[in-house]
């Protein structure tokens, strides 16, 4: 029932997502991904996204789990964002879980009231996006869960673990940092466990009654061991194994998790070693011998900072700078961390009077935030808002272990009775908060309305005209007029490639694919020509091209000392510093918006 309660967002968005947005036409990032999900079972996929430095992410585990509901809702666009909402209901699930089985119903409720109110700050919009910078911020608090369920004695938690730290790392480079070194902490952890519970196993059980473990209904400690105690509630087969054979049922799950490991990580190293230059060792050479600067001390501790200010981040969201993506902690004002003082005098209490699983609660959620120090830090270019969502997942686990501790201190005070009026109050704000984020969620417009609108005018207009002139004998290629044409020709791409058209993509776009990519020996049938903005009318100038599809109106010429011109003029050129004196300069300007999509059209060429 109250898993339910913290998963009824992501069922409300869900639903209205099936219901308000029909089959959405993507752009840019997710056109690409989409046509990647659609080659899986059909090319080979061996490689993540694409990454703007000219490289790809670790590896397409992105591509294999959004296959699944991509393909249960017959190839839809929509697909795509039903598996960001599964993957993430999946990961508060898996959270509220290992939560319950290591320290009781109290904290099951706190950690399912802290994801909900984490959902309402980081906004539907980005819990249902399937773009990799956002389907990977949930996993990740679930990672630091299983690695605490590791450090426990769970040995089910390691090949867990790796497959979400295997989806984290291929999807996301930057959780690289994150969420291996995590992984590799809680199965150390374990191991020492496991040596604990060996020596136990062999010792008379009298010396084996020590401190005590929680009872599941109260969180209070009760008589018993707690290294035992946490063995007998994982409750697999392999306890009495190890009891008669120590390590047995250690040594399987490590066997377990290198085949899951292999496997997983099988595909990026047959595409390394069976290539020229593979693109393991291509994402190494950048961040070895990359000249863009990184994130310095002051930068990191301001962005972390803000999820200790009056609201935290995580509560409200990170603010960023519109149209320049940055955070406004890097300009304004150094955001106070006032709520770092209970944060503190809750580790300690818990550290005094908590159980050992508190204790190493605390240890993970700390070696979470070390790892986050060195992740921002090694963050290069400019610190996208974007990249930085995960940061609000340790604002998450400080307002845990706060909550644990108050519901800590005051459980001795009261009898059976407050306990069940302390739980209802906890279940009191799940319900509200559930509330408020579900009618959050159902009233957002659906995904992609800034290309999804242009794309579902031109698109149909460009297949009928294709159909009205026969059998093809050859490809479409889709050539951009402009960068900002860009954005738009994947999806123009993908709706052809939907409508049975062969479309091709210039050697440029090697993100959507290979075979989608137009080569010198392919026989070009039509040349079909995106254009943009102003583009447009410099595409209409022309007498070699014939206008087949439009929408929407050119926009009047931008001045050259427009901001938002400049901040264009400097992405392309990839002058960090520039875009980052834009941003302290304009931080208020909410203006500065790149690539407004304000008209489209679709050319064809004439003659040969």
């Amino acid at each position: 029932m109250v898993l339910a309660l913290g998963l009824a967002p992501l069922v409300v968005a869900a639903v209205a997502l099936v219901v308000g947005a029909g089959d959405i036409l993507p752009a840019h990032d997710i056109a690409q991904l989409e046509m990647r999900t659609r080659d899986v079972g059909e090319h080979e996929v061996l490689l993540g996204p694409y990454s703007r430095d000219g490289w790809f992410h670790l590896g397409p585990a992105f591509f294999y789990v959004s296959a699944i509901p991509y393909r249960l809702t017959g190839g839809s666009s929509v697909g795509l964002y039903l598996g960001a909402l599964a993957v993430n209901a999946a990961s508060i699930a898996g959270m509220a879980l290992i939560a319950r089985r290591r320290a009781g119903l109290p904290l099951m409720l706190i950690t399912l009231l802290a994801s909900t109110v984490l959902l309402g700050g980081l906004g539907p919009e980005l819990v249902r996006d399937p773009w990799n910078p956002y389907i990977t911020v949930l996993p990740y608090g679930l990672l630091i869960f299983l690695a605490w369920a590791m450090a426990c004695g769970e040995r089910w938690a390691l090949p867990v673990g790796a497959v979400v730290a295997t989806f984290l790392a291929q999807t996301h480079i930057g959780y690289v940092v994150l969420a291996l070194p995590l992984l590799a902490w809680g199965a150390v952890w374990l191991g020492a466990t496991e040596v604990t519970r060996r020596r136990s196993a062999r010792a008379p059980a009298s010396d084996t009654a020590v401190a005590g473990s929680v009872d599941p209904d109260t969180g209070v400690r009760v008589p018993g061991d707690p290294d035992t105690a946490a063995s007998e509630a994982v409750g697999d087969s392999g306890r009495g194994d190890a009891v008669r054979r120590p390590g047995a049922g250690l040594l399987r799950t490590v066997t377990v998790t290198v085949g899951v490991l292999v496997l997983l990580w099988l595909p990026p190293v047959i595409e390394q070693t069976t290539g020229d230059f593979g693109n393991l060792g291509k994402a190494l050479f950048y961040f070895r011998h990359s000249d863009e600067p990184s994130q310095s001390l002051s930068g990191t501790m301001r962005i972390l900072s803000e999820q200790f200010a009056l609201p935290p981040a995580w509560v409200t969201g990170l603010r960023s700078i519109a149209g320049l993506g940055e955070p406004v902690a890097l300009y304004d004002s150094f955001p106070l961390p006032v709520l770092l003082a209970p944060v503190v005098v809750a580790v300690v209490f818990l550290w005094r009077h908590g159980s050992r699983d508190a204790h190493r609660f605390l240890l993970t959620a700390a070696a979470a935030a070390v790892l986050g120090v060195v992740a921002i830090q090694r963050t290069t270019g400019v610190a996208f808002t974007y990249r930085l969502h995960w940061t609000s997942v340790l604002g998450m686990l400080t307002g845990v272990i706060v909550a644990w501790s108050v519901w800590l201190a005051l459980r001795p005070h009261v009898d059976s009775v407050g306990v069940r009026r302390l739980t209802a109050g906890v279940t009191v704000a799940l319900v509200a908060a559930a509330a408020v984020t579900s009618v959050q969620a159902a009233q957002i417009a659906p995904p992609e309305q800034d290309f999804a609108d242009p794309l579902a005018a031109v698109a149909p207009d460009a297949v009928a005209y294709l159909d009205d002139l026969g059998p093809l004998g050859g490809v479409v290629s889709v050539e951009s007029a402009s960068y900002e044409s860009m954005l738009v020709a994947p999806g123009v791409a993908l709706a052809l490639e939907k409508a049975g058209v062969p479309a091709r993509l210039p050697p440029l776009s090697t993100a959507s694919g290979e075979h989608r990519i137009l080569e010198d020996g392919d026989d070009v049938a039509v040349r079909l020509t995106v254009a943009v903005n102003g583009d447009v009318t410099d595409a209409r100038l022309r007498e070699d091209l014939v206008e087949v599809a439009s929408w929407g109106d050119v926009p009047a010429p931008r001045s050259p000392d427009d901001p938002a011109v400049l901040r264009e003029q400097a992405f392309l050129a990839g002058d960090v510093e520039a875009q980052r004196r834009l941003g302290e300069a304009h931080m208020d300007d909410r203006d500065i918006v790149m690539f407004p999509i304000d008209a489209v059209a679709l050319f064809v060429e004439t003659g040969p």
